[in-house]
Formats: C-alpha cells, sequence, structure tokens
C-alpha cells in the first residue's frame, strides 16, 4: 500500500506508469490503470488522473465490470470535489449510483452513494434537500440487517454514521438546534454499539456543545467541553483541544466573563498556530481581539489581533475579511499601519503563536507583511471615511423623517430592514415612496453616498473582492465559507444590499447575468456581475 507523502508517490509514479504499460491488454489493465490515477492525483497532476479516471470508468461500463467503474467513479467524485467542482462532481454521483445498481451491489452500498450525493447538496447549500432525504433515509437504515444478502463495498456502520452526520451538519447550519442533538445521539449510539474508540466517542459528542450553548443550556455545554479536553488531553489530540477552548471562550464571552474568554482564547489560538490552518489562526485572532476589547485591555493587542486576523484573511482571500476591516473602521485609526513586525512582536507573546512563519508560507495577494498592512489600513480608512459621510447625510435626509424611519436607523442587520419596512409600509404609497426615494438619493440604502456612481463602485468592488472571491469559491463547490458568507450578505441585506438572492442562485448554479441582475441598483448588478466574472474566468483557465 502506497502512503500519501509526496516523496512516496515521487518514487512510485515511474514504477506505476511501468506496471499499467506492461499490463496493457490485460484483465489488470484498467485496474492498473485506476491505482496510476489515484497516484496521479496525489502528486497534483489532476488533469492527467482525471482524463484517466475518466477513461478508466468508460472502459469499464463498456465491458460489463460495473463495480470496477463504480470504485473509480469514487476517485473522480474526490478528485472533483478538492477541486471546486461540486456541480461536475453531483453528475458523477448520479452516474457512479447506477454503476453501484448495475454491479449488483447491496442496499448498504447504495446508500453509501447516496451519502456522497447527500454531502455534495450540503456543500452547495441545498440544505432542505439533504435534510428531508435523511429523514427519509433514518427508518430505513435502522430496518436493513447489519449483514446483508448480497455483496457490498460498504460498511454499514460507515454508512450510517456518515449519513446522520451529514444531516446533523446541515441541522446545525440552519440552526435547528434540537436536531443537531438527536442525529449525534444516533450516531453515538452507533459508536457505542460498535465499540468505538474513547476519543472517537468524544470528539462527536463534542459535536455537541455547540447547539446546547445555542440553545441557553450553558452547565451542560461547559461539563461536556471540559470532559471532552481530559479526552482530548489524554490522546494529544491538538486540533480537538483548540476546538474546545474556542467553544470555552465562546461560553465564557455569553456569560459575561470576557477576561476568562480572552485566557481559553490564547490557548485556542495556540493550538490553531500548531495545526497551522491560516483561517483557523485569523478566526482565532479575530476572536481574541473582541474578547481583549471587552475586557478593556491594552488596545495596542486588540489592535494586534485584528490586524493579525485581517492580514491572514487577505492574503487566503478569505469572505471574512470585510468583517475584518468593518471591526477597524469602528475605532480610531492613525494615519499609518504599525510596522508588521510590530504586529508580529505583539501578538507573539500569546505561547506558540507564529504569525511571521504562518506568513511566508502563504500565497502573496501582496509582496509582504508591511504592504499587507498598507492595503488593509487603507481600505479600512475608506470604509470608516464612508461610514462618516453616511452618517452627515443621515442626519441631513432623517431630520424631517417620520420618527419611526429615525428609529429604524438606529438599529444594524436584519431588525434595522425589519423595522424600516414596517415604517414604510405604516406611511401612505405615495409618502412610502418618496421617502424611499429620499433614502436613496441621500446613500442611506443601496449602497451609500460620495463621488460619483462609477467611483462608489469602483471602491466598493475593491473592499468586497476578498468575499465575491469567496462567493465564487462556494459557487465552485468549497463550501467550508458558505456560513460566514451568508452571515455577511445579511447583514449586508439590512444595510441596503440586495445580494442574499443572487449569490444563492449563484450557489444553486444560476450564471445568465440578465436574469441575477434583473432589479438590482447599479452597485448590487455590478457585484454579482464580478463573481460571474470570477467564475467564468477560472472555468476558462
Amino acid at each position: 500500500a502506497l502512503d500519501n507523502s509526496p516523496d512516496t508517490i515521487a518514487f512510485a509514479l515511474p514504477l506505476l506508469e511501468r506496471i499499467a504499460q506492461a499490463t496493457a491488454g490485460s484483465e489488470r489493465e484498467l485496474v492498473d490503470q485506476g491505482l496510476l490515477a489515484r497516484s496521479l492525483a496525489m502528486a497534483n497532476r489532476q488533469d492527467e488522473a482525471e482524463r484517466r479516471m475518466r477513461h478508466v470508468i468508460e472502459r469499464a461500463r463498456e465491458l460489463g465490470q460495473y463495480r470496477l467503474a463504480s470504485a473509480s467513479a469514487s476517485d473522480l467524485l474526490v478528485l472533483l470535489r478538492e477541486a471546486g467542482r461540486a456541480h461536475e462532481a453531483l453528475q458523477a454521483a448520479d452516474a457512479k449510483a447506477e454503476d453501484t445498481r448495475n454491479a449488483g451491489l447491496g442496499p448498504w452500498t447504495q446508500l453509501a452513494d447516496e451519502g456522497q450525493r447527500l454531502q455534495l447538496l450540503a456543500e452547495l447549500g441545498r440544505y432542505d434537500e439533504v435534510s428531508e432525504a435523511v429523514e427519509r433515509l433514518r427508518p430505513q437504515m435502522a430496518a436493513l440487517p447489519e449483514t446483508s444478502e448480497v455483496e457490498e463495498s460498504a460498511q454499514p456502520w460507515n454508512v450510517r454514521e456518515g449519513l446522520l452526520d451529514t444531516g446533523r451538519s446541515v441541522a446545525l447550519r440552519s440552526k435547528r438546534y434540537e436536531d443537531a442533538l438527536q442525529l449525534n445521539d444516533e450516531i453515538l449510539r452507533s459508536k457505542q454499539a460498535r465499540g468505538a474508540s474513547a476519543l472517537d466517542l468524544a470528539r462527536y459528542r463534542f459535536n455537541d456543545a455547540a447547539p446546547l450553548l445555542r440553545l441557553g443550556r450553558v452547565d451542560d455545554a461547559r461539563a461536556l467541553l471540559l470532559d471532552c479536553r481530559r479526552v482530548f488531553e489524554a490522546e494529544r489530540y491538538r486540533s480537538g483541544l483548540g476546538m474546545v477552548f474556542s467553544l470555552l471562550a465562546d461560553l465564557e464571552d455569553e456569560t459575561g466573563a470576557p477576561d476568562k474568554a480572552a485566557d481559553f482564547e490564547r490557548l485556542a489560538l495556540g493550538y490553531s498556530y500548531q495545526i497551522g490552518d491560516p483561517d483557523v489562526c485569523a478566526i482565532s485572532h479575530y476572536s481574541l481581539a473582541i474578547y481583549l476589547r471587552r475586557s478593556a485591555r491594552d488596545p495596542t493587542q486588540v489592535l494586534a489581533h485584528r490586524l493579525a486576523a485581517a492580514t491572514l484573511f487577505m492574503q487566503i482571500r478569505s469572505g471574512r475579511l470585510p468583517n475584518a476591516l468593518s471591526a477597524l473602521a469602528a475605532v480610531d485609526l492613525a494615519p499609518s499601519p504599525p510596522a508588521f513586525a510590530d504586529v508580529v512582536r505583539q501578538v507573539e507573546t500569546v505561547p506558540g503563536v507564529r504569525l511571521a512563519a504562518l506568513f511566508e508560507r502563504l500565497p502573496r495577494t501582496f509582496a509582504d507583511g508591511d504592504a499587507t498592512l498598507a492595503a488593509i489600513w487603507q481600505m479600512a480608512l475608506e470604509e470608516k471615511e464612508q461610514r462618516a459621510r453616511k452618517a452627515q447625510a443621515r442626519q441631513a435626509v432623517l431630520v424631517d423623517m417620520p420618527p419611526a424611519i429615525q428609529a429604524a436607523f438606529e438599529l444594524d442587520g436584519a431588525a434595522f430592514s425589519q423595522a424600516l419596512n414596517a415604517a414604510l409600509q405604516a406611511l401612505p404609497a405615495d409618502e412610502a415612496a418618496r421617502t424611499l426615494q429620499r433614502l436613496r438619493e441621500g446613500g442611506l440604502i443601496g449602497g451609500g453616498g460620495g463621488g460619483t456612481e462609477d467611483e462608489r463602485i469602483a471602491r466598493l468592488l475593491e473592499q468586497f473582492e476578498p468575499m465575491l472571491q469567496g462567493i465564487a469559491a462556494v459557487a465552485r463547490g468549497d463550501g467550508r465559507e458558505r456560513a460566514e458568507l451568508e452571515a455577511v450578505l445579511t447583514d449586508f441585506e439590512g444595510k441596503g444590499f440586495k445580494l442574499v438572492e443572487p449569490v444563492q442562485r449563484i450557489w444553486s448554479g444560476a450564471r445568465n447575468e440578465p436574469e441575477l441582475v434583473a432589479g438590482l441598483d447599479a452597485i448590487d448588478a455590478r457585484l454579482v456581475a464580478r463573481v460571474l466574472e470570477i467564475l467564468s474566468r477560472q472555468t476558462d483557465a
């Protein structure tokens, strides 16, 4: 068997190519071609790997070797998902399911195919479809015997737990916390029945902590997290410890103890750097800055962690960058940023943090740390200026508005949108129309004021580029940023942008620009067009 290390793959590839050539025309041809294709994928030679995988699948179907076609299709699914091509992977999953049925494989193997399909639907944000399917399949799985009368290529427990976990994940993203707890309980019962390890059980018990906290069951959440911590420490499970400490920080913050929250988040941040995922490190920096500010700690530390988060988000083109910029724009800023070396020195007082080393291995959105900070600082200052202009416009426009309209603008997010809509509906139709027009002309809704329309659009495109890149990544099948982006878009909806509906349609596969921008103002339409442009260029490449 091959391991996945680059050295091993590099050593094995020439041998596998020779084997594939030697067995051409024999019974082993397709098997060896499939092994070579998997190894090419591991070596990041995706184009060649995909071509060989598709050849193996097509040839296996021609020869009636449907089990081999189904197995090779699994490799193709992995390749397409990792390449962010979830829509193509979904088509491949449907074809694989047919191969499995043609091969005469049993119900558990067919359920495994359905599980892969549901994972893809979840990545595409089609949560309702996933939930309905999981609920339909739960009694079916419960009724199936553990041993099948026909041949299977999947373990029943693995299929069951995978399907239930997909349902749990979707329930959590949909804020159906009780459903998430019930599904996780079913997973745990399955694991206990088959004698899963203490670490495996603790990893899944941890999944209950967030829904318990969101349901207000703080004591239960704390007890669970502390229990998981003991197991993770005994097993030296570093990523699990980082998650435990981060959620303990969230818990302490929720209960009004920001000092304790900051202490826990420091521990989480140290473990995040041990794992080395830049997105996780950035989120932890961002959270720590929040807790430090709430606990009235040194403002230079708060700023340093905000800048560390923004720097990492910028370099990896994360959709979370607008949140980091918004936090910076909310405080007093000097004319120029601190030196990157100063930020590094501040944040690296936290044990285990190695910001400079992490930055060096990331893609270069900007040449170096100082250039990155300069760009971030400029974007934050521009947002700050836009806020000031908007505040002035608000005062000028709102001064003689009905009190309910004025009150709406004291709110944020969805609360603002709901209050404004209610206030407008309470007015006579002609007055509501005039009021809405004045709000738009004053730049209070629909993207803000100041400068020409083209200038405002240009500024927004530059400021929102990382978010737009993130939206495009989700459209290509990378669902990791989806929940965060949905929260950002919902917040923007409350500020007058109308991006939620067109973005959801893009994530569902829509690409027709005229249909997507119908009814949008010029700014929203240009932002949507930019997402389509990103997708088009990446497809052409």
